[in-house]
């Protein structure tokens, strides 16, 4: 009879020992896994920001370039296309050769106005 409950309690102590195995096993394994996963949402939302941030730099880079541009047309309008447009008044009046010399200085102008610009 002692020999059956010895054996008993090896076999129970055998069994708990593989289950506290299987528990000390399946605790690392939890953890790590738990661990990688924390690591690659950080990695996430690091990529998600840094993705953001290039967003909001490409925006402020376009607004920017649509800002020149917009410049760009305002002194083309303002300047350049208003003189020309006084240009061709000018050589279109009866007195021309009088006004050639004004057109001439108004048409120089006009040119250097467009190297400034470009």
């Amino acid at each position: 009879m002692i020999m059956n409950h010895t054996q008993t309690v090896e076999e129970l102590e055998r069994i708990t020992e593989n289950y506290i195995t299987f528990f000390i096993v399946f605790d690392i394994l939890f953890f790590v896994m738990v661990f990688i996963s924390v690591l690659l949402l950080i990695r996430f939302f690091k990529s998600k920001k840094s993705l953001k941030d290039s967003n909001e730099y490409l925006v402020y880079t376009i607004r920017g370039q649509e800002e020149e541009r917009a410049r760009i047309a305002r002194e083309l309008h303002d300047t350049i296309a208003q003189d020309l447009r006084y240009c061709k008044n000018l050589l279109e009046k009866d007195e021309t050769a009088v006004n050639i010399s004004e057109a001439v200085q108004i048409l120089e102008k006009s040119l250097s106005q467009v190297r400034l610009i470009s």
